[in-house]
């Protein structure tokens, strides 16, 4: 893979400050958010009393206060849903807070020989970060990694400069090659269509560390624990590869069938090309399908290659 990076502008970011933020938020995530030392992130997701995911991020926590990263289009959900319940403490409040920061993300197996010209230090592994001059290094990856991956917050009255010297030393790509890594990764961050569709466990996300069952309770807490202690999940998120001559430019249109039967199995909940101009895809399917090796194909292309791959 070669080294490049991204801009994740498009991404929103709501904010949440005051003494109480963190008593806050630990009653409404599904992440330990007590947990977390000032310049550490983790993954992190919202419920509603039914156990259904309202939204999910990269949760990060400053000394000003915690800020939440999430896709476009549903920090307002969010937040609203958020403010019912902020009411109760006095010393909290919420902020659209988009602008404050520029964001990059930045991979490729020699970024960090990069990023030790602009920040005094890296950051020591992931989940972690390192501030310099306002703004902020994530660590997404293992220090050992193959392929390094970082986000950089930079500080919008800053963000020119640093700009500059890591657009002179990198190539710029689309956010589509980031969202692929995510994919990779088995990281959906949640749109703003699947509001309330979905447990966190057909999401995966209490198999990628979005949720932490060792904390106290928040809203929807019960519900997800009961799934994740007392049944087996039906339903799970895997990746996939596709190579087809359809035109699958829209997703929605993406209907994987069993091969056997003809039976509808689901749509793609996210599809990416790749650099072999093939597609990725991450799906929402039974998990039988994947255990008893069930044959798929593409409605409308029976001659697509279809590869399965499990998430952990």
């Amino acid at each position: 893979m070669n080294n490049f990076f991204v801009t994740l502008q498009q991404r929103e970011l709501l904010a949440v400050k005051g003494e109480d933020s963190g008593k806050f938020l630990q009653g409404q995530l599904t992440c330990d958010v007590e947990a977390l030392s000032i310049g550490g992130h983790c993954l992190g997701a919202s419920c509603n009393n039914k156990g259904r995911v309202l939204s999910s991020f990269r949760l990060f926590r400053a000394e000003e206060g915690f800020y939440l990263e999430m896709a476009p289009g549903l920090l307002s959900a969010t937040r609203q849903n958020l403010d019912t319940f902020i009411v109760f403490y006095k010393q909290a409040r919420t902020e659209d807070a988009s602008s404050l920061f520029y964001r990059l993300g930045a991979v490729g197996p020699d970024v960090k020989a990069v990023l030790s010209e602009i920040w005094p230090r890296l950051p020591e592994g992931p989940g972690l970060s390192v501030c310099h001059q306002g703004s902020h290094l994530l660590t997404l990856s293992a220090p050992d990694a193959a392929v390094p991956r970082f986000e950089l917050w930079l500080a919008a009255k800053r963000a020119t400069a640093m700009l500059a010297e890591i657009s002179e030393a990198l190539p710029e790509r689309e956010a589509e090659a980031w969202e692929l890594l995510d994919m990779r990764a088995g990281i959906y961050y949640l749109q703003a269509d699947d509001i309330g569709l979905f447990t966190p466990q057909v999401l995966n996300y209490d198999l990628n560390g979005t949720i932490n069952f060792r904390k106290g309770c928040y809203t929807g807490q019960e519900i997800v624990a009961r799934m994740h202690y007392r049944s087996t999940a039906k339903k799970r998120l895997y990746h996939l590869n596709l190579s087809s001559s359809l035109d699958m430019s829209n997703k929605a249109f993406v209907t994987l069938i069993a091969r056997d039967s003809g039976q509808e199995l689901g749509n793609t909940l996210s599809l990416l090309k790749n650099d072999a101009n093939d597609y990725e895809a991450l799906a929402i399917l039974n998990t039988e399908v994947f255990n008893e090796r069930q044959a798929l194909m593409l409605r409308g292309d029976p001659g697509a290659s279809i590869t399965l791959t499990a998430l952990d």
